[in-house]
């Protein structure tokens, strides 16, 4: 809908004509109707509001109209702020590249009447937009319309796509965008046409400076389309710039947006410029959100809650306008639904960035420690199967080998399922093709032959006595840390390199003391020192 303007020139000149009728005549003098009604007064009035409404879509000094009334509740209670930030799929509205940073396919529902309680508007916004996210490319799509009276009607069609380059993210949607008019049947011959439709495109970036502060970009209609019915109504551009600054923390909230946004419409008419500015903070384990913002037109706040998995979100923004009175507000009321767990889970910053890991089937054959760092996963084996090792190496100096297996699972009470050896006799390393002493040959040979037999043991479940008690349960996070250690470990061994190997170790047993293949790993690589 079209704000006022400086001025409308007066498109139809609307009077009664002294028998009960209706004359109408353009602002040109060209061409004139009567209409006669007779009593009917219900369709006089009809076609009056409805001369009223073109008077204000259809003159000559104004543009069509296809502006942002708000089509998103969480943008609106921060005062429409949105170009930079983003949040969910209404994000299409305001900068298409927004949608880059969500992380999970999402559906979101929007309506609301504005100017509750204002006597004679009955006014209808609703809008639906959906995305979906994949590594290299964003998808999104969009709807919106509006409804004047049951007479004007306006529709808008995005398909919209994002990307990433560096520290940028890049977007563009391709619009559908329509308008019709409900004309009563004695208007029709005054008309060219009840509807116009035409096609146009939005750009925009969003630029991560850092990890706190983003600056946003967006052009809306950037391809001229003329929506008009009766004379040329170009719909205008509009350009928004937008700044904003997050917080993990501030105080009892989490994850503290606040943001500027500034927009220019290219119309010849009314106020060009206009800005917004507004703050959102989330708490109760980010399941509740409070929100409050200011801009040219209105006074805003608003509210979410979604549930733990963040699968639903309820969003609501209040706003008051500035510029009509006798009226309760406008009242946006928002649904959001989410299909997947983001994409990544990433412990918090005391973990030095460690990824949680996650936990897979039993049925998965390729469980690797980097993977997975659970105790209670068994690995699913159902038949014997060769043991793989890696080649035997000897350092330089021909003291001690080095043999390990290609992935060393953590932590060791885990309950192999093989129930006999395997068929496959492991083959002992073949001597060092350097020349050495019989004695220190027969003892590299005999400790070779002990530690490939400890291994075949562990792997292939030796019997062992049970523990006296089952060691305390870690956390996720216990778990990834001590799995870092262990296989950092398990490769500076590799290497010869002992005392870091035993001082890597150590660390695992600082998490979880009662880790026995950390201390017979120690008690190795300490002899193995020795023996130097």
């Amino acid at each position: 809908m079209v704000r006022h303007g400086k001025q409308f020139k007066a498109f139809l000149f609307v009077g009664y004509n002294g028998i009960g009728g209706i004359h109408i005549q353009d602002a040109d003098g060209d061409r004139a109707e009567e209409i006669r009604h007779g009593d009917n007064r219900k369709m006089m009035k009809k076609t009056i509001i409805a001369l009223a409404i073109l008077g204000v879509f259809s003159t000559t000094d104004s543009h069509g109209a296809f502006y942002n009334p708000g089509w998103s509740a969480r943008a609106e209670g921060m005062g429409g702020v949105f170009c930079a930030s983003g949040g969910d799929a209404s994000s299409l509205f305001y900068n298409p590249a927004a949608i880059r940073g969500l992380d999970s396919p999402e559906f979101v529902l929007m309506g609301f009447k504005p100017y509750m309680s204002l006597s004679g508007v009955e006014w209808k916004y609703y809008q639906f937009s959906a995305v979906y996210p994949k590594d290299s490319f964003t998808m999104g799509m969009a709807y919106s319309g509006f409804n004047a009276q049951s007479l004007y009607f306006e529709n808008s069609l995005l398909l919209s796509g994002a990307f990433s380059r560096g520290s940028a993210d890049i977007g563009g949607s391709l619009k559908y965008l329509s308008h019709s008019y409900n004309l009563p049947h004695e208007m029709q011959p005054f008309f060219d046409s009840n509807s116009a439709s035409g096609f146009s495109a939005d750009m925009g970036a969003v630029f991560k400076l850092n990890g706190t502060f983003s600056a946003g970009l967006s052009a809306e209609n950037i391809i001229p389309v003329d929506l008009g019915i009766k004379y040329e109504d170009e719909v205008p551009s509009i350009y928004r710039m937008g700044f904003s600054a997050k917080a993990p923390e501030l105080g009892f909230f989490q994850n503290v947006l606040t943001g500027m946004d500034l927009i220019y419409r290219s119309q010849d008419w009314g106020d060009k410029l206009s800005w917004g500015l507004g703050a959102e903070a989330w708490f109760a384990d980010k399941t509740l959100a409070v929100r409050c913002g200011y801009s040219v037109t209105a006074l805003n706040m608003g509210a979410s809650f979604v549930v733990e998995d963040r699968s639903v979100g309820l969003d609501y923004s209040f706003s008051l306008p500035l510029e009509i009175q006798d009226n309760s507000g406008s009242h946006r009321i928002q649904m959001v639904f989410r299909f997947s767990p983001p994409r990544e889970q990433v412990l918090p910053k005391n973990m030095d960035g460690i990824k949680v890991p996650v936990r897979r089937s039993d049925a998965v054959p390729d469980l690797k420690s980097e993977d997975a760092y659970p105790e209670d996963v068994k690995p699913a084996v159902s038949k014997p199967a060769p043991v793989p090792f890696e080649r035997v190496e000897t350092r330089p100096d021909d003291t001690a080998p080095v043999a390990e297996k290609i992935s060393e699972i953590y932590p060791d009470d885990i309950v192999p399922a093989v129930p006999d050896p395997a068929p496959a006799a492991i083959k002992k390393a073949q001597p060092p093709t350097k020349k050495a002493g019989a004695t220190d040959e027969a003892e590299t040979t005999s400790d070779m032959d002990a530690e490939i037999k400890r291994m075949e043991e562990e792997i292939l479940g030796a019997p062992a006595p049970p523990p006296p008690s089952a060691p305390a349960r870690m956390t996720p996070a216990e778990k990834a840390k001590a799995g870092a250690h262990f296989n950092k470990a398990t490769e500076l061994y590799k290497q010869g390199r002992y005392e870091e190997a035993i001082a890597e170790w150590q660390e695992v047993l600082k998490i979880n003391p009662d880790h026995k293949l950390s201390k017979q790993k120690i008690n190795k690589a300490q002899s193995l020192i020795d023996t130097k």
